[in-house]
């Protein structure tokens, strides 16, 4: 296994309340605090901590972020999101959801998030907060991924081994598709959709437009987060404290480095993968 020790030399930030989900704007890279009810904003190029921002409401406990491309949005596991203006971090708008939050996807238009509480996806108009609409999945779903392929938003079911392809603009059921235990995060790399199999202890590569498996390929122990950098498929293992790198192409494992305490969160700002380590309280650049 090949060790990250060149994560400290290229920046490894020292954070608190266990990070856990990460985000890009476009400038700056966004970190969710579980343990809190902080985000931190840090700066790419060097690491450079830019701030702490309070969210709102105390015991907010922020498990997911995304961008909309002028915005930041905060799922909290409290049952709301939450609108972050990132110019100043100041709390724009909290949506009551009336169930708990744990991952949010955005389809240019509108941000979807996943309840499992409700067993439902809910559409959110990102304009004003309304409710748009709410998907029913089928009993004991228990949604935990979401992501974007450019038409439909594809949802992880972790408590039935499947993940499902629904259309973005009217929520038509495209199809639902085996994978393997417990799938958790999912991501798209432009043809593909890769969704992490937490019990599997591996990753499973489906092509976008039916469906079809393409591959399942082994990780490190515990997967659950997954990011695309452009040709490479990254998963943070959060029971061996790493992370693999797979080639997008054909999933060819291109090696697996240590990080922090409980790896979770990670996301890709044009250059550099960043990981949040929730039980070391650190940021990992790589």
């Amino acid at each position: 296994m090949l060790r990250w020790y060149q994560a400290i030399a290229i920046g490894e930030v020292t954070l608190d309340n266990a990070p856990s989900a990460v985000a890009f704007d476009g400038e700056s890279i966004w970190v969710a605090h579980a343990g809190g009810r902080q985000l931190s904003k840090v700066r790419p190029a060097d690491g450079t901590a830019l701030g702490t921002f309070d969210i709102g409401a105390a015991a907010a406990d922020p498990s997911s972020l995304v961008f909309d491309g002028a915005n930041l949005w905060v799922a909290t596991q409290q049952g709301d999101v939450r609108q972050i203006r990132t110019r100043d971090g100041a709390l724009v708008a909290t949506y009551p959801l009336g169930g708990n939050a744990v991952s949010l996807a955005f389809d240019g238009t509108s941000i979807w998030i996943a309840a499992p509480t409700q067993n439902a996806v809910l559409q959110l108009r990102t304009t004003n907060g309304a409710i748009m609409g709410s998907l029913t999945l089928p009993s004991g779903a228990s949604p935990a991924g979401l992501a974007f392929d450019g038409e439909n938003i594809w949802i992880t079911h972790a408590g039935l081994d499947t993940v499902s392809k629904i259309q973005a603009t009217d929520g038509t059921d495209r199809g639902t598709f085996q994978v393997r235990e417990n799938p958790r995060g999912v991501a798209f790399d432009g043809t593909n959709v890769w969704v992490v199999n937490q019990k599997g202890n591996n990753v499973t590569k489906l092509l976008a437009k039916d469906g079809t498996i393409m591959g399942t390929y082994a990780v490190g122990k515990g997967p659950v987060g997954v990011a695309f950098d452009g040709n490479n498929v990254w998963v943070t293992n959060q029971a061996d404290n790493t992370v693999s790198k797979l080639r997008a192409s054909d999933g060819a494992p291109l090696g697996t480095f240590g990080v922090g305490t409980a790896p979770a969160g990670l996301a890709f700002d044009g250059a550099n993968i960043w990981v949040a380590n929730s039980g070391a309280n650190t940021l990992s650049k790589r």
